[in-house]
């Protein structure tokens, strides 16, 4: 069986910047996990990896939660542009 999972904060967007969505993704094995959010809305994403990676029910782990989190950390040290 095949899990996606995603989340998309974008509609629920209070803070940065209206309508840039931005995404981070995981391939793993069979599975991908793609996670769609606003500008602004980090933390809920973060809280999402740490959701997934205490479900024992997912093949998602520690280690793919902390990948993640540095593609995100990422964007905020890149120069605008790119």
């Amino acid at each position: 069986m095949r899990k996606n999972a995603t989340t998309n904060a974008a509609a629920r967007s209070r803070t940065g910047t209206p309508g840039l969505v931005r995404q981070v993704s995981l391939g793993k094995g069979n599975h991908r996990y793609v996670f769609r959010y606003a500008a602004g809305r980090e933390e809920d994403v973060l809280n999402a990896f740490t959701e997934l990676a205490s479900n024992t029910e997912w093949e998602f782990d520690w280690f793919d939660a902390a990948t993640l989190a540095y593609q995100m950390g990422r964007r905020f040290q890149m120069p605008r542009g790119r």
